[in-house]
């Protein structure tokens, strides 16, 4: 009995670690190579968080998409590097933390697409609980 017990305990810490081990999808891995995106230069037309249109602050903005998962900003006197990428249904951008010497770290975030096309890319903020939007147009 003993040794049917131990046969037992020792297929199911078997079938235990072998399932423990399968690799999982990482979803959020993403490509940096949707020529919806990386073709020309994009400017912020709508960007709102709760309650409050922040779309000035960004005005002038001119965003290119490199291939290569780069993000540069540019307006004319100062640029930033970050960078992006896209799945199936989210549109990371990563430009550093938000503070007042950094206004393009509010854009930091994890977006879901609403819609893309060759000249709009639509985003809403992955929470349900938050109304930012953010709406890039080809210049």
């Amino acid at each position: 009995m003993n040794k049917i017990i131990r046969n037992v305990l020792a297929s199911f810490f078997t079938v235990s670690i072998l399932f423990a081990c399968t690799k999982q999808q990482d979803n959020s891995v993403g490509v940096t190579t949707d020529p919806q995106v990386t073709t020309g230069n994009w400017k912020i037309i709508l960007y709102t968080e709760p309650s409050e249109d922040k779309t000035h602050d960004f005005s002038g903005d001119s965003f290119t998409f490199s291939t290569n998962g780069k993000l540069s900003v540019s307006n004319g006197v100062t640029s930033t590097d970050g960078t992006w990428s896209i799945n199936h249904t989210r549109f990371i951008i990563n430009l550093g933390i938000k503070s007042p010497s950094n206004k393009l770290g509010d854009l930091t975030h994890e977006w879901v697409i609403v819609s893309k096309t060759d000249s709009l890319i639509s985003l809403k903020d992955d929470s349900s609980t938050s109304d930012e939007v953010l709406q890039f147009a080809k210049n």
